[in-house]
């Protein structure tokens, strides 16, 4: 049995088959590695086997909550969405240079 992916593709050959090549050319990500929390799906980390560092020293989920206090960023509400966790984040009050301090 194809898997999800394959089926996509095959419908996808259809009507854009240079798209289709494009996506078969990309090569696996082999550097890094993803764990997730199985207690805690929120807590997803990155790992990177050749500086053999984490993405987050600590739980993500804290690391980023800390670093929104450290821009001033008001009202950070994480929650789940049909099993999904996001981020909704009032910006409103944030001065845009202490947005940009810490994106770019």
């Amino acid at each position: 049995m194809s898997s999800v992916l394959e089926r996509n593709l095959k419908a996808l050959l259809k009507s854009n088959p240079v798209l289709v090549a494009k996506l078969h050319s990309i090569k696996t990500n082999s550097r890094s590695e993803l764990f997730m929390d199985q207690k805690d799906n929120i807590n997803i980390n990155l790992f990177d086997k050749e500086t053999q560092l984490p993405l987050y020293e600590t739980k993500p989920i804290e690391e980023i909550t800390n670093r929104y206090n450290e821009m001033g960023v008001v009202n950070l509400e994480i929650r789940e969405n049909n099993n999904t966790p996001f981020a909704s984040v009032d910006l409103d009050d944030t001065p845009l240079s202490t947005l940009l301090k810490y994106i770019l």
